[in-house]
């Protein structure tokens, strides 16, 4: 929602240097990431904007005022190289939406700080990105910086502390503050901050302080304060006496020399303002967002001390992963115990602040302050915020002074200012919002806001569910019946805009609605793609929906799929409905509304509507090794698509479809298709064909491993559906080939491969790197399942066995609807980048006819594990490696059936290509038999890796010969009898399959050796481990963090 109407300066690159440019009538979205300039704005206002070869210049009175380039089809502004102004501002940027919602949970933390943070840190990872000033930041921030040098050096933490109280504040806090004692630790720069009611408090806070983590070996000796009353009592100055600690202060009215403590006041003040402004919450809050901000502070770094307080007083790297943006609205699992049957299972809060290192403090509805780690947050809720009035004050007393830019008439560098008027409009008083007394009803819970820790992990609250504030002190009946009818927590009075600002009703709800509709656009990485065809035509989105539907209802008329024609008597009509797609780019961004007519083949009948349906689409195994090949070799990747795939082929039978919802011309006919549609049983063979048809006049031969691969020379191509991966050497070979496919399809060319599938791509090509992840689905995939909150785990799976359930037991039909949802989702990514999760996901899925409760906790897990480790990439590096495997058996470790799971893993360099967890068909009599039987199925993947392999590198004469592939096994009883067929007796009631891999042995094609149990790269495809071998089973798969 808009907060109001007024002047914006805009610094741009102008012919002859930078300059400035005034906009009136500027609409102030506090919510929006981008700044959005209206061309028919600079239109009626007398400016002319041309736009041609993808840059665009607006000239007023034949003056070239500001340019813009054209980036991913939307003109950005040429704004000016870094300068003074921009200087001022840097503490303020915000870049991306990831990069701002950081910014957010840091308390408005700078961008430069922020970079800093993502090497000192775990658990934040936002993208690179040009800067936006935060308006918040610029209200609440904007200062000139005192030099202030600290008097006494320490050596070791807690040795020396720097001391301060700031206040008192013109708002009241809730627990009745109005001051708060400030401590620093000169050596780690770790802070603590306590909320007083009065001055003379603060030997109390810092007695506290001292018990809580003076230990023997590391006490405090001295104690620098300035020369205010309270810091020169008798009461302190005998506790200070006793304790041997040495008391300095500052000279007389000489506050810069208490420089430590007074930086972090006015850091601890310009991280509270604007967090508790953008909360939109009632000022008496700020004892919370205090402790809170004071929390975030100790996590960032600092200038004096190359990593972060946390870091240096701890010794840990801290994670940030449970940061969430302070104010936002939330949803708290209500416990059983308070809640009555049919009743919601969760209440709608705010957050304040944090406890331990997995709780929440929240605020309810009714002004109750609670704590909970069961919450589900919703950062991007745009609560009203309230401009700075009031809002700033002194810390201590005094402050630096504060000095902002403003561009004023006579200004020399506005004389080629746009000033853009409004029309005239009456203006309309608004009503502000009034807020209630600070009264008897909104008392917190006291040990809440007793001193602040820092953060001590030690302190961590096992409580796992809610505590509702129940009893007299916390909240009275007065204030149950006076807010019994309020559903939203008191907002500040405090700021409102002057009724000047506010245009008339009328006019102010459009550029309203004009400007949620922008930045709803903008957010784009939060769009979901909608079911119905009602839903994406009547959405937010609908117009960019309805360009999707006439692009691809244009494109199959232009390419004759159907002709119109009246339904003969006795055939059926099939239906259709449209399908709608997201296309995105490596970051997760959309590139692309995309529309999709397809048609219920599940109603078609075999013989008559369709005969044959298969078509080979390329294998995970296959690109993953063509990734690996071409990392070694610094092949080229390039990416196609082929747009409306399936309208090239013809079909042969007479099939009859309702014409699209919203392109009916009303006539009753029906579509006779002459193409082939997508849902067509026989659409991805008919394409198959046609493709590999033309490829064959390109002199590509499809591989006899993978029908999906195509190779010609040097050159490969990998074909899943409409989506063509381009690999090869010759940048020249791939663009004659890529030439080739445009002029037979339409293709799109994506150009370098950056997003494969589902899969984000990157490359070092200085180090023959290739790094695949799946981040973005995995966030997509934890917030369907609404666990995208939820904390992190360690392992994947428990090294405990799961119950037998009760006998008769049944599951109900939304449990194993949710379940058989997420084994999807987790096949996906375990197929895909995360062979870490294959045994947990294997071991789960066995379960889904009949999944219980126990089986639900234990996915779950799984989502826990991936929460955790989200941005773990599989990683292809160096020069190419001969073919590697592992392979591992449990023994009759399923205590349902008594059989044994087997397990194997193929690297290619220091990645996985290949990997395997599935439980063996048949019981086994003893360890070394279920190891054989594994033995088997690793043999059996060996030999297609290896002929794949082979084809694929048949020209590249510099590779060396394939030789025989080892595959390392820890049962040296199994060894043997590959080997040696001698051991009859122990073999003789083995199903001859399972003798395969002896004569693959024999002729030489693999050969088992063997690996100690601890340094089996396969044992983890097995069995649960715990989490110190789990680790160096991951990394052993090839599995990196990305570091920033």
């Amino acid at each position: 929602m808009p907060g109001g109407c007024g002047t914006y300066c805009l610094r741009v690159q102008g012919p002859k240097g930078s300059q400035n440019v005034t906009l009136d009538s500027a609409l102030y979205v506090p919510e929006g990431h981008s700044n959005l300039l209206s061309v028919s704005a600079l239109e009626k206002k007398g400016a002319e904007v041309v736009f041609r070869n993808g840059k665009a210049v607006v000239t007023n009175k034949g003056k070239v005022v500001l340019t813009a380039t054209r980036i991913s089809g939307v003109y950005v502004v040429d704004e000016a190289e870094e300068d003074h102004f921009q200087t001022a501002l840097a503490s303020f940027s915000v870049g991306d939406p990831r990069l701002h919602l950081w910014h957010k949970r840091l308390a408005h933390l700078g961008e430069r700080n922020i970079k800093r943070l993502m090497n000192m840190s775990t658990g934040i990872r936002p993208d690179n990105s040009t800067s936006n000033p935060c308006g918040a930041c610029v209200q609440g921030k904007l200062r000139e910086c005192p030099h202030i040098r600290p008097i006494k050096k320490g050596t070791y933490p807690l040795e020396c502390i720097h001391a301060d109280i700031a206040g008192p504040f013109p708002e009241v806090g809730v627990d009745g503050s109005r001051y708060w004692a400030c401590f620093i630790d000169d050596f780690t720069q770790m802070s603590w901050v306590y909320p007083v009611k009065e001055r003379s408090d603060f030997e109390e806070c810092f007695q506290h302080l001292l018990e809580q983590f003076e230990r023997p070996e590391r006490r405090c000796h001295f104690l620098h304060l300035d020369r205010g009353g309270e810091n020169r009592s008798h009461i302190l100055t005998r506790f200070c006496r006793d304790r041997g600690i040495k008391l300095s202060y500052t000279g007389t009215e000489q506050h810069e020399q208490n420089g430590l403590a007074e930086v972090l006041n006015r850091i601890i003040l310009e991280k509270l303002t604007p967090t508790l402004l953008k909360s939109g919450l009632a000022l008496k809050w700020w004892p919370y967002f205090l402790k809170a901000v004071n929390r975030i502070r100790n996590l960032c770094p600092t200038a004096s001390i190359s990593t972060t307080p946390y870091q240096a007083w701890y010794g840990d790297v801290p994670n940030l992963s449970h940061l969430r943006v302070l104010g936002s609205r939330g949803w708290a699992l209500l416990p059983s115990s308070k809640r009555k049957k049919m009743q919601s299972k969760s209440i709608p809060c705010q957050l304040l602040g944090y406890q331990g290192s997995t709780n929440y403090i929240l605020l309810d509805e009714k002004g109750r302050v609670f704590v909970s780690n069961n919450v589900v947050f919703s950062e991007n809720i745009k609560n009203i915020e309230p401009t700075l009035d009031n809002l700033t004050h002194q810390t201590s007393d005094r402050r630096p002074s504060q000095r902002r830019r403003v561009v004023r008439e006579g200004d020399s560098d506005v004389e080629n200012a746009i000033v853009l008027e409004p029309s005239p409009l009456p203006i309309a008083s608004r009503e502000a919002n009034r807020s209630g007394e600070t009264g008897r009803g909104d008392t917190t819970p006291d040990e809440l806001l007793v001193g602040d820790t820092g953060w001590d992990p030690d302190q961590e609250s096992t409580r796992s569910s809610i505590h509702v504030a129940t009893d007299e002190r916390e909240v009275s009946s007065e204030e149950t019946e006076e807010h019994a009818e309020s559903r939203l927590p008191e907002r500040s009075t405090r700021g409102q805009l002057p009724s000047r600002y506010i245009l008339a009703s009328t006019n102010f709800a459009f550029l309203a609605t004009v400007a949620e509709q922008l930045y709803l656009v903008a957010r784009d990485i939060d769009q979901s793609e909608p079911r119905t065809f009602r839903e994406a035509t009547q959405g937010v989105h609908g117009k960019l929906w309805w360009g999707g539907l006439k692009d691809e209802h244009k494109s199959l008329v232009e390419n004759g799929v159907w002709t119109l024609a009246t339904l003969p008597p006795g055939r059926k009509v099939l239906r259709g409905k449209w399908v709608f797609k997201l296309k995105r780019g490596e970051n997760g961004q959309v590139l692309r509304h995309k529309a999709r007519f397809v048609v219920r083949g599940f109603e078609q009948r075999e013989g008559i509507d369709f005969n044959e349906t298969f078509a080979s689409v390329v294998k995970p195994m296959s690109y993953k090794m063509i990734f690996a090949i071409a990392a070694a070799l610094d092949l080229e990747l390039e990416q196609m698509d082929v747009k409306t795939a399936f309208l090239y082929g013809l079909v042969n039978e007479e099939i009859y479809v309702q014409q699209p919802e919203g392109f009916d011309d009303g006539s009753g006919r029906v579509c006779k298709l002459l193409r082939a549609l997508y849902g067509l049983k026989q659409a991805p063979r008919v394409w198959y064909e046609t493709l590999s048809t033309f490829l064959a006049t390109l002199g590509f031969k499809p591989l006899l491993s993978d029908m999906g691969v195509f190779v010609k020379g040097h050159t490969f191509i990998a074909v899943y559906v409409d989506d063509l991966l381009i690999a090869g050497p010759s940048k020249d070979e791939i663009v004659a080939v890529k030439q080739a496919l445009c002029n037979k399809f339409k293709m799109t060319d994506l150009g370098p491969c950056k997003y494969y599938l589902g899969m984000s791509l990157r490359r070092d090509r200085a180090t023959r790197s290739i790094f695949l992840s799946q981040t973005t689905y995995l966030e997509k995939v934890l917030r369907d399942f609404g666990l995208d909150q939820c904390a992190p785990n360690a392992t994947p799976v428990s090294t405990s066995k799961f119950g037998e359930p009760d006998s008769g037991y049944k599951a109900t039909d939304e449990l194993k609807e949710w379940y058989a949802k997420a084994i999807g989702s987790l096949m996906y990514l375990m197929l895909g980048t995360r062979p870490d999760i294959a045994f947990a996901v294997s071991l789960c899925s066995r379960h889904l006819g009949n999944p219980t409760n126990e089986h639900q906790t234990a996915v779950k897990r799984i989502f826990r594990y991936l929460k955790g480790s989200q941005n773990l990439e599989l990683v292809y590096q160096g020069e190419l490696q001969p073919l590697l495997g592992y392979t591992d058996s449990d023994w009759a470790g399923d205590l349902e059936t008594r059989r044994s799971t087997s397990g194997y893993v193929f690297n290619l360099g220091t990645g996985a290509i290949s990997w395997s967890s599935k439980r063996q068909r048949t019981v086994a009599l003893s360890s070394c038999e279920a190891e054989y039987m594994g033995q088997t199925a690793a043999a059996k993947e060996a030999v297609w890796l290896r002929g794949l392999l082979q084809e694929l590198l048949k020209e590249y004469r510099e590779v060396p010969e394939l030789k025989t592939t080892v595959i390392f096994g820890d049962n040296q009883g199994a060894i043997a009898m590959s080997k040696n067929p001698q051991f009859h007796t122990r073999t003789k009631h083995i199903d001859i399959q399972h003798h395969y891999c002896r004569e693959k042995v024999n002729d030489g094609t693999v050969e088992f050796q063997y690996i100690p149990t601890g340094k089996q790269v396969a044992d983890g495809l097995t069995k649960a481990l715990p989490k110190d071998r789990f680790l160096q089973f991951r990394k052993a798969l090839g599995l990196k963090e990305r570091r920033p």
